[in-house]
């Protein structure tokens, strides 16, 4: 289903492709736990098909979520003076 939304999504079929993808993402969301790479990853997606919608203030709380997964899969980076 989410490769389905991303090709649907790739080629600007955007109508068909966010139920896909807003559905891959609960499903990911029910069987792993709520911080997997794979929810992100899904989240990733959702967010391109509603910058490319310009749907701006859905995408920011679904960017926000994705970046603090990816923050605590990958670890957060510190500035040095």
């Amino acid at each position: 289903m989410s490769n389905l939304g991303l090709i649907l999504e790739g080629q600007q079929q955007h109508a068909n492709a966010e139920p896909l993808l807003r559905r891959a993402l609960a499903i990911y969301e029910k069987t792993l736990c709520g911080g997997h790479q794979q929810v992100a990853t899904t989240l990733d997606a959702l967010i391109s098909l509603l910058q490319a919608t310009d749907r701006l203030a859905d995408a920011e709380p679904l960017l926000r979520r994705a970046l603090a997964i990816d923050e605590q899969f990958l670890g957060t980076s510190r500035r040095q003076s």
